[in-house]
């Protein structure tokens, strides 16, 4: 609500304030402020009425200029109704009833956004009128209140600013706030007290195993499960579920499950196993001097876990391996055990604890065993299993060569001389490809760009990695930025997918879309696979293409006549296809369209990445985080420190949620720092 004195708006809650101040000691100050500001602007008005004729024209250009500013403010074109509205009336009316007003308000908002208007953003400014700054949930309600206000400013005598007008406004804002809110709540479930933005994160394949990891992680307040169907097969996926679901029972809550499919996604082949040998490694001190002693942990092979966790200790994890149940019973603690490695070399062992479900075992030298290798004690000797093979990858610098192929054998990683090679799960992509194209691998960490084609290879040439090089594993992602592949949004594998885990899913993230068609695509085969199963699942678009960003609008309003929807900023793949450089305008270009759709928007991809894997975040990574607090979701990927990272970002966004709302700063007290 406001008033007009004087010329000047000004809202009654500020006045109330200025009131409530002078009964406090150090308002004084404030109120003798307030008043001579006042007294000099009537002094001005004073002054004016007595100016010559020229000065007085100048004074009525401006009122014009004002004018002209308040009539710009404003996107309709039309007496009844506006023309960018009539123009997509049929868009409008095919979406869903959930979002009729986020679909009138995202062609608004398009019609806003369809000139430059930073020279009015100025003149506004100037003004002291709204500058259209976060026009985004409510575009008519915004323009309406930079109307009234800038109409108050016109001429020298006062014009009234009713409080209905003003009402409306805020109404109209808070409504459009509150239908946001509601739409993410129904696609993604409830945010944790005392937060707005969601938790999302990606469950690690061990996962399925090991029902500690996901009590963990959503303990430490995460609330939406997802899990990337690229990786494992359906009983790993049901297993996840099925934690998931026993979880959410023991914390008393609903935790939505979101499955992630590949869609058109290219990734490489298989690379070839690495032996089957593991490493029982002693760490030295810089002298020599042993710290920590090589460990073993042998486990009896009738253990139903399989091969369970061995003990925390100090130092580097013991190796850990399966002995025959017999053999096993007969250790003792003080029980030698003799070996020899896999360079030959003999080894002793000594146990030094023994419990039902696994025996640790200390020696003074590094050794290597293989699976099958023989262990001897008192006069018994058993095979170990269980020693999982070497993963191994493609490792690569700055000048090498790699052929990428169609040949999807598993490969070995060159020897010297030889020139690497790996597969390519898309053999379309080298009937599309040039000589010159890019091709990233890994979301666009290691560069590489062709040298020349031949049938179902290309040769390609490593322009960019970190000193060093990297290494390429099996389904690492590629991607070709610029090149046309013309590949479908949705495969028949997908829909397979979804329908092998649409019994435990709440949504589906849907990858590479690029057209509204694609969208469409999508839309139909998630319907098909709720027709035949019965279950209702929301959508999520996965936003992370030049094409997506081009044709966003259009995508947005096909993605909108499902029921349950939302959108992603997919900024893995994003990176990679439009380039480092864009990161910082694309992800805000799709949370703004989203929330003039007024959809929820999930930030996904690379948060606090270094916590995750190393236990220790950069600066520029904590900034990076606050920023995605605009979402009302952050994905977070899985890594060693899956928890900390739960736990930062929790506290992060908190923090984040008394001094920003969405895209605008708010204004708290200022407080001192202290150390």
């Amino acid at each position: 609500m406001a008033v007009v004195e004087n010329g000047v708006v000004l809202p009654i809650g500020a006045l109330d304030l200025v009131e409530r101040l002078r009964d406090e000691e150090a308002a004084d100050a404030v109120a003798r402020h307030e008043g001579q500001r006042r007294h000099q602007r009537r002094g001005r008005q004073d002054h004016r009425r007595q100016r010559p004729a020229a000065e007085q024209r100048d004074d009525q250009r401006g009122q014009r200029e004002a004018q002209a500013a308040a009539d710009r403010c404003t996107v309709d074109r039309g007496d009844d109704r506006p023309v960018h509205l009539a123009q997509r009336q049929d868009d409008i009316d095919a979406v869903h009833s959930s979002y009729r007003s986020g679909a009138e308000n995202l062609v608004a908002y398009l019609a806003l956004r369809s000139a430059d208007r930073r020279t009015l953003q100025h003149e506004l400014a100037t003004l002291g009128a709204p500058s259209l700054q976060f026009p985004e949930l409510d575009v008519r309600a915004k323009i309406a209140a930079a109307r009234t206000l800038v109409s108050a400013l016109i001429g020298d005598e006062p014009q009234a600013v009713t409080m209905d007008e003003i009402d409306g406004v805020e109404e109209k804002l808070q409504a459009a706030e509150q239908r946001l809110m509601e739409n993410a709540d129904e696609t993604l479930g409830v945010a944790s007290q005392g937060r707005s933005t969601r938790i999302m994160v990606t469950l690690p394949r061990e996962a399925a195993q090991d029902p500690q990891i996901v009590e963990d992680v959503f303990g430490a307040g995460a609330e939406i499960a997802r899990i990337n169907l690229v990786y494992g097969d359906v009983s790993e996926w049901q297993q996840m579920a099925e934690h998931v679901e026993d979880t959410a029972r023991r914390l008393n809550r609903i935790i939505p499950i979101a499955v992630d499919l590949p869609g058109p996604k290219i990734f490489t082949g298989r690379v070839a196993d690495g032996p089957r040998v593991g490493a029982s490694l002693v760490s030295r001190y810089d002298d020599g001097e042993m710290r920590y002693p090589a460990r073993l942990w042998l486990v009896p092979e009738n253990q139903p876990e399989g091969l369970t966790e061995p003990p925390h200790v100090e130092g580097i994890a013991p190796l850990c391996m399966m002995v025959d149940a017999t053999w096993f019973a007969s250790l003792e603690v003080g029980t030698e055990v003799r070996t020899a490695d896999n360079r030959g070399v003999k080894r002793t062992f000594v146990v030094v604890a023994k419990q039902d479900e696994g025996a640790l075992l200390q020696g003074d030298r590094s050794t290597w065993i293989r699976n099958h290798a023989m262990l001897e004690a008192n006069f018994m000797r058993t095979r170990v299993r269980g020693i999982p093979p070497l993963q191994r990858g493609i490792h690569l610098e700055r000048g090498d060569e790699l052929i990428l192929t169609d040949d999807l054998t598993p490969v070995n990683p060159p020897r010297d001389g030889e020139v690497a090679r790996i597969g390519c799960t898309e053999p379309r992509i080298f009937s599309a490809l040039q000589v010159g194209d890019p091709v990233l691998f890994n979301n666009g960490a290691l560069y590489s760009t062709v040298q020349n084609l031949g049938d179902g290879e290309a040769r390609l040439l490593i322009t960019q990695a970190k000193d060093g090089g990297q290494t390429i594993y099996e389904n690492c992602g590629i991607n070709v930025p610029g090149t046309a592949l013309n590949l479908p949004a949705v495969t028949a594998e997908d829909e397979k997918l979804l329908e092998a885990t649409v019994s435990f899913a709440s949504l589906v993230e849907v990858s590479f879309v690029r057209t509204a068609q694609d969208m469409r695509d999508a839309v139909a085969m998630v319907r098909r696979v709720e027709q035949r199963s019965g279950r209702n699942v929301g959508i999520v678009v996965k936003l992370e293409t030049l094409e997506s960003m081009q044709n966003l609008p259009d995508i947005l309003l096909e993605l909108m006549k499902h029921e349950r929807v939302g959108g992603m900023v997919a900024r893995g793949d994003m990176a990679a296809e439009l380039g480092i450089m864009h990161m910082v305008e694309a992800p805000r270009y799709v949370v703004n369209l989203c929330q003039a759709a007024q959809l929820p928007v999930i930030i996904g991809s690379n948060i606090l990445e270094t916590l995750t894997d190393a236990g220790q975040p950069t600066r520029a990574e904590v900034t990076d985080a606050a920023w995605a607090q605009q979402a009302e979701c952050v994905m977070l990927n899985h890594g060693k420190h899956m928890v900390e990272t739960v736990e930062a970002v929790g506290a992060l966004l908190s923090a984040m949620d008394g001094v920003q709302r969405k895209n605008q700063s708010l204004l708290p007290s200022l407080h001192e720092w202290k150390r």
